[in-house]
């Protein structure tokens, strides 16, 4: 059985915080990863195969070895816990303009707009022996690392190739998404009330709309399981997005 594609659109903003906690020392802000880790991505994937059966999430956890619905044994469908169960996960990418997109390796290197990567130097002698270190090009100093850039595939295969992208072969941050501020409030869920002095600063992120997080993912029996064109919570904070099939298995 093939791949099949499943396509997120964010219907807001998304969060995906890093690993720091709230209350870290000296953190005044925590920023929201993009994208996502496949982990997150995996869980979005395996609730909307449950509520699209009809789970009963609390049933399911009490008693996940045997529970059963919409005639399958949901463990054995989606797994439990580090299980996935039937689900493979190939990659977790960005796209624009239904262009796949991959992150920029690290070796790139850009000034102004002139891109060069690093090249391997002459052997010297270190602590691990003779070995070749990476220099910089001509005019290094000016030479800054791409930070949160990508690719599109004509500019991997030309990185790959030991060339470097053109211009039009990449796509900043800017082009994909923004970043906004967001201040909250702790509140107990009892008594609908806020917890003084628990306040908390994040930074989520807004796809804009030509950019979508694509996965490929191997379901055994996908073909019966109406988990196309639901809505699902992505990440934290409960933000929502779309979920669409926008290739079927063969």
């Amino acid at each position: 059985m093939s791949a099949t594609t499943l396509q997120f659109t964010a219907l807001d903003t998304l969060f995906f915080r890093e690993s720091r906690p709230f209350e870290a020392i000296g953190g005044s802000e925590l920023v929201s990863l993009f994208p996502p880790p496949p982990r997150t991505v995996a869980g979005a994937i395996r609730t909307a195969i449950g509520d699209s059966l009809g789970a009963d999430w609390h049933a399911f956890h009490k008693g996940h070895d045997g529970y059963t619905v919409g005639g399958f044994k949901l463990r054995d469908l989606i797994g439990y816990n580090d299980d996935l169960g039937r689900l493979r996960i190939e990659g977790v990418w960005l796209s624009s303009n239904g262009e796949r997109l991959y992150p920029a390796p690290l070796y790139l290197l850009q000034k102004d707009a002139e891109l060069d990567r690093l090249l391997i130097g002459d052997p010297e002698q270190t602590r691990l022996g003779r070995v070749r270190l990476p220099k910089l090009p001509e005019g290094g100093a000016e030479f800054k690392p791409l930070e949160k850039i990508w690719l599109t595939q004509a500019g991997l295969e030309k990185t790959l190739a030991g060339g470097v992208p053109g211009l039009d072969d990449i796509r900043g941050k800017d082009d994909l998404y923004t970043e906004e501020p967001r201040l909250g409030i702790a509140r107990n869920n009892r008594s609908r009330t806020v917890k003084k002095g628990l306040l908390y600063q994040s930074r989520h992120v807004r796809p804009q709309k030509r950019a979508k997080l694509s996965i490929e993912a191997d379901i055994i029996g996908l073909e019966g399981l109406p988990i196309n064109k639901r809505v699902v919570r992505l990440g934290g904070e409960g933000r929502m997005a779309g979920i669409e099939i926008i290739e079927s298995p063969s």
